[in-house]
């Protein structure tokens, strides 16, 4: 058998080393989750976590099998939500718990996150502001980070006497290292 060559030996265990980290970066999503777990996994670990008690479906029939309270993102307690479908997780979506905040207050909300993201994972890759309407403002930033695709997207809505429903969320997608979706 020939030997290897010593940079090839030398080189080796850092590689061993670092490639894990880097696997074990890429899939951490949010708030302890991560891609590779099963909902049982995530139950156990992940403070707050429970089986829903009326669970959601997506529209493609991934279905939300964990439900987190209290996450915080932004200094704003969210509701996470963990969808699974035939390979595993699937999506994991932030919803604001507050749903009844004025456009201000909601957008002050969603800078807040979008400051936090922007640490994390650098400017968005994309962002679209629609705040033309008063009544029905919207705004989206996206980000492709290792390992996950994340949206923030915000959309407002005034019944016109005074009340709002605010539709703060944000949501993790795992891709696989193909880059085809799950």
């Amino acid at each position: 058998m020939k030997p290897v060559p010593l940079p090839i030996r030398l080189l080796a265990p850092l590689l061993a080393a670092w490639l894990p980290a880097i696997d074990a970066q890429a899939q951490e999503l949010f708030g302890g989750v991560d891609a590779r777990m099963t909902p049982e996994q995530v139950i156990a670990t992940v403070p707050g976590a429970s089986v829903p008690a009326t669970p959601t479906k997506l529209y493609g029939g991934d279905r939300e099998q964990v439900r987190i309270d209290e996450l915080r993102i932004g200094g704003h307690a969210f509701t996470g939500s963990v969808y699974y479908g035939e390979n595993g997780l699937s999506q994991l979506t932030l919803a604001l718990n507050r749903r009844d905040l004025p456009p201000p207050e909601a957008l002050a909300a969603y800078d807040a996150v979008l400051a936090e993201l922007a640490a994390r994972h650098g400017p968005p890759s994309r962002s679209e502001d629609f705040l033309d309407d008063p009544q029905a403002p919207e705004r989206e930033a996206r980000w492709q980070a290792p390992g996950q695709d994340v949206t923030l997207l915000y959309i407002g809505n005034s019944d016109g006497k005074g009340g709002y429903l605010s539709l703060l969320n944000v949501v993790f997608k795992p891709v696989p290292a193909n880059g085809e979706a799950r």
